[in-house]
C-alpha cells in the first residue's frame, strides 16, 4: 500500500514537472517569436537616411546662422527654425540607438536560446527558471518600448524635415547671395 502511494506521488510530481517544463518552453518560444517580430519591424522601419537628414539640417542652420543679419525675426520664422533644429537634436540619439539594436536583438536571442536549452536539458537551477523567464520578458518589453518610441520620433521628425526643409533651404540660399 505504501509503495502504491509512493508511486502515485512520484508519478504526480513527474507529470506536474512536465507540465511546468512545457509551459516554460512555450513561454520561451513566445519570447523568441516576439523578439523576431520586433527585429523584423526594426529592419523594415529603420531609416538609413537619418545621417542625410541630420546633415541637411546642419547645413541650413549654418547658412542661416552665418548670413542672417536682420535684427528682428518674425515669430513664425523663429518657430520654424526651432522646429528645424529639434529635428537634428531628436534624430541624433535615434541614430546612435539604431546602431545598438542589431547587437541587442542578437544578444537577447542568444540569452533566450540558452535558457531554452537549459530548460530542455534540466540544466542549472530549475527553481529559478520562472525568474529567468520573467527577466528575459522584461528585456524584450524594454527593447519593444524603446524601439516603438524611436520609430515614432523618427517618423515625426522626418515628416517635419519634409515640411520645413525646402522653405528654410530656400531662405538660406537667398540670404547667401
Amino acid at each position: 500500500m505504501v509503495n502504491k502511494i509512493f508511486l502515485f506521488v512520484l508519478l504526480f510530481l513527474f507529470i506536474s514537472c512536465n507540465r511546468s517544463k512545457e509551459k516554460q518552453l512555450n513561454k520561451v518560444n513566445q519570447l523568441l517569436s516576439t523578439c523576431d517580430s520586433l527585429e523584423n519591424i526594426y529592419k523594415l522601419e529603420k531609416n538609413d537616411s537619418i545621417p542625410y537628414f541630420i546633415q541637411g539640417v546642419m547645413d541650413v542652420e549654418l547658412k542661416i546662422k552665418k548670413n542672417f543679419t536682420s535684427d528682428t525675426v518674425s515669430l513664425d520664422f523663429a518657430k520654424k527654425i526651432n522646429r528645424f533644429k529639434m529635428i537634428r537634436k531628436k534624430l541624433k540619439p535615434i541614430l546612435k540607438q539604431n546602431m545598438k539594436f542589431s547587437t541587442a536583438f542578437y544578444e537577447l536571442k542568444q540569452s533566450i536560446l540558452t535558457l531554452k536549452k537549459d530548460i530542455e536539458n534540466n540544466a542549472g537551477d530549475k527553481n529559478r527558471y520562472e525568474e529567468y523567464l520573467l527577466f528575459e520578458e522584461k528585456k524584450v518589453n524594454s527593447i519593444k518600448l524603446v524601439l516603438l518610441d524611436n520609430l515614432k520620433i523618427q517618423k515625426e521628425q522626418i515628416k517635419n524635415y519634409h515640411e520645413l526643409h525646402n522653405e528654410l533651404y530656400g531662405i538660406s540660399m537667398n540670404i547667401t547671395k
